[in-house]
């Protein structure tokens, strides 16, 4: 009881510090965008309920608590989704060929298979969000991230939903980012164009709208299409922005393109390492990273081409942009981007748009190739010097 108060105490804060989503004056962005915004107020009551009943249920007298029974049912959750990822890719397959009535057969029973097997796997849903809840907290209590009377705050919490996308709207005569408006999970293709090209022609900038990993809402909304080691990670970088909102690097998110990107590659850095703790707790299976390229080989040890690499063509690509817009030339900026997004194309890497708003959205985390921040280089020393990853989430989170 003493946790399921905790969490009520935390939604509490979180919400009442969410900005206002109503106003009288709509900015020509929000204007623009306003037919397929997501409703961030309504997600969260609606998910707030159904959640916390659920965690009321769970510690009464008599529910099942035995760890290897709750990680079975997130083995079974998992197996599940991969069966209904493998039946979404046959019912595409058949849909492409299936022109006779056998044909036609196959792909309605295939369909019928993928619903009955989501629907299993839904089921599972709430027990599966409360198990990785557990298993986060554990892994971040061990680490040394609970408060001096025990708790996780804010405790870590999520929901398996469809996400919402993000419109990223950039200037065209830089790479930064102006404006994130959440827009709905169900938008178009015809639509996303339809609104890129809209505020291109009224206001002259560059839009983009992408898909999202997971959104720090409380709770945070998380896909459900993912694997384990996936789905953990994800967590586990959301419950960090829940945990720096609380701290000055949190409240100065979006002060400047800095702040931004330190928050989200401190918080990609640290997620790997906690949520692989985690993983190899649930699994007894051992995770091993690989180092992280460098952005340049050395000079000394010139690379001889070895087929296409596309981290190394993208920060060429980034690069080569930045180059074009100092010098003042937009145009020859986007035609470079539009030529080099066909590359991309033809290597097998569908990205629908690659513009000015493309590299301010992937830039803004240091260790994607469409940065050209150090910003990844240095945090991964200081974590170096660090004794642990929690004393590294304490000083890290100091940074005003």
């Amino acid at each position: 009881m003493k946790r399921f108060l905790a969490y009520l105490l935390a939604f509490g804060l979180l919400f009442s510090l969410l900005p206002a989503g109503d106003t009288l004056v709509l900015t020509p962005i929000e204007a623009a965008s306003a037919p397929y915004r997501y409703q961030l107020e309504a997600w969260e009551l609606s998910h707030f309920m159904g959640k916390w009943l659920y965690k009321l249920r769970d510690v009464l007298p008599g529910e099942h608590r035995n760890r290897e029974g709750r990680l079975a049912a997130v083995k079974e959750y998992f197996s599940l989704g991969q069966q209904a990822r493998e039946l979404s890719d046959e019912v595409e397959r058949l849909a492409s060929v299936a022109a006779s009535s056998p044909g036609q057969e196959a792909l309605r029973a295939t369909q019928a298979r993928l619903e009955q097997t989501r629907a299993r796997r839904d089921r599972l849903g709430a027990r599966v969000e409360e198990v990785l809840e557990s298993e986060i907290s554990r892994g971040l209590a061990e680490q040394g991230l609970a408060s001096r009377i025990g708790l996780i705050f804010p405790p870590v919490d999520f929901a398996f939903s469809s996400l919402p996308n993000l419109l990223v709207v950039s200037p065209r005569d830089r790479i930064e980012t102006l404006d994130t408006v959440l827009l709905k999970s169900d938008i178009g293709v015809g639509d996303m164009n339809h609104l890129e090209d809209e505020i291109l022609q009224k206001e002259d900038l560059s839009a983009l709208v992408e898909g999202t990993g997971g959104v720090a809402t409380y709770p945070s909304v998380i896909s459900s299409d993912y694997d384990l080691r996936t789905t953990l990670a994800i967590a586990t970088h959301e419950w960090l922005h829940q945990f720096f909102f609380f701290r000055p690097l949190g409240q100065r998110y979006g002060s400047n393109p800095d702040m931004t990107t330190l928050n989200e590659t401190a918080a990609n850095l640290a997620s790997q390492e906690l949520s692989d703790l985690v993983y190899e707790s649930m699994t007894g299976e051992r995770v091993v990273r690989p180092p992280p390229e460098p952005s340049e080989p050395p000079a000394s040890q010139p690379q001889e081409p070895q087929g296409f690499d596309f981290n190394r063509e993208m920060r060429r690509t980034r690069l080569r942009v930045d180059e074009l817009l100092s010098q003042g030339k937009v145009v020859e900026a986007e035609q470079y981007m539009e030529a080099q997004r066909e590359v991309f194309v033809e290597q097998g890497y569908y990205i629908r748009k690659l513009n000015q708003a493309y590299f301010a959205f992937h830039g803004t985390y240091a260790d994607s190739p469409a940065s050209v921040s150090p910003i990844d280089t240095e945090l991964r020393e200081f974590r170096s010097l660090m004794p642990s990853v929690a004393e590294f989430l304490r000083q890290i989170a100091r940074v005003s």
